[in-house]
């Protein structure tokens, strides 16, 4: 895979739009990494979980409420450029770590799951595929899956296992900020299983959580 990893990359980013969140900061519905996780059945147990743009916690919290429930005890290791106020005593946090430098300190762990900032989607999936050695776990827009780039950077030799497509719209919160109404855009989970990867995607639906 190419190379992206760049010092700065986060703070050199500009949208014309002023309805952006900033550094594209959509969070995850702690629920719905819930109903990912048990939808995949993942052993979590003893393992070690990156997530690398944690924002305000979130996706955090979903994992840790779904490993409460499935009585499992993982190492939890978050990191984000910017410090948004989130700490959580289950959890290593570190701030002002840009995952796409050169000089991001964690290069391996079990199991990254993450929800990366639009902008640096492609790069993030990159380093994440270096950095995850059993587990990738992505929400994304469904959008991602074109793109000429995209697949030659990515996808035509490290396709995901497994492309969970929501069936009904879920709704990530800008800034952090739980939204009113429905969403205009389409997300779905792509799943890397670096032990049982057959190099062609199987496509499967996912509904909304009841908790949303």
């Amino acid at each position: 895979m190419g190379q992206y990893t760049k010092n700065g990359l986060y703070s050199g980013y500009k949208k014309n739009s002023k309805e952006r969140a900033e550094l594209d900061y959509y969070a995850t519905p702690s629920c719905e990494v819930k109903n990912i996780l048990n939808t995949l059945s993942i052993d979590l147990h003893n393992k070690t979980i990156l997530e690398p743009c944690i924002g305000g916690g979130h996706m955090l919290e979903g994992i840790i409420e779904y490993c409460k429930e499935q009585n499992m005890s993982p190492t939890l290791i978050g990191t984000d450029f910017k410090d948004r106020g989130y700490n959580n005593i289950n959890c290593n946090i570190q701030y002002n770590l840009d995952f796409l430098s050169d000089d991001y300190p964690i290069s391996s762990t079990d199991i990254v799951i993450m929800n990366p900032p639009y902008s640096t989607l492609e790069p993030f999936l990159i380093r994440a595929l270096e950095i995850a050695q059993e587990h990738l776990v992505v929400l994304c827009r469904t959008q991602v899956l074109e793109g000429e780039g995209r697949y030659k950077n990515i996808f035509v030799d490290n396709p995901p296992t497994y492309i969970y497509q929501y069936v009904n719209r879920i709704q990530c919160w800008h800034n952090g900020n739980r939204p009113q109404g429905s969403s205009a855009q389409a997300y779905c989970w792509l799943v890397w299983d670096k032990k049982n990867n057959e190099n062609e995607p199987i496509l499967r639906w996912i509904k909304r959580s009841k908790e949303y």
